[in-house]
């Protein structure tokens, strides 16, 4: 019963929260998939003219180029930043269900949760997408 009653507290905290609206989850979607691009472009030509690799030979480094960007654009920018390029945008940030900043292990759950395939459709169906659910996180407005 104390489990279920303080489920009932963490529904009512984040009511309070005032989260940032569908309208801004989806800009945060399109700028930050625009920013990874940019940012996996700019690490494979780094890492392709210091090493000279060329990708139509072998395309195999640019996996982990794309792992690199994708931990950066959003794992580091959230543990460091609590938001990532386009919530810089929309003056949003992650916090946790208390309205705290998140431990660095919900950043990272958050950010593996992104991995989840249809994640980015997620948001159709729920108020909160599943790396949110997954992390116990939320976007709130700042």
């Amino acid at each position: 019963m104390e489990s279920n009653s303080k489920n009932v507290e963490l529904v009512k905290i984040n009511k309070d929260l005032n989260q940032a609206s569908s309208t801004k989850r989806l800009i945060h979607l399109v700028v930050d998939f625009f920013s990874f691009a940019i940012l996996f472009r700019l690490i494979g030509e780094f890492f392709g003219f210091i090493f000279n690799i060329n990708i139509e030979e072998n395309p195999d480094p640019y996996v982990l180029f794309m792992f690199i960007a994708f931990l950066i654009n959003y794992g580091f920018m959230e543990l460091k930043f609590q938001k990532t390029l386009g919530k810089f945008m929309t003056k949003t940030k992650v916090v946790n269900l208390n309205g705290e900043k998140p431990s660095n292990k919900l950043i990272l759950y958050r950010t593996f949760g992104r991995l989840i395939p249809f994640d980015w459709f997620s948001f159709l169906l729920l108020k909160n997408g599943f790396h949110d659910s997954v992390s116990k996180t939320n976007v709130i407005n700042e």
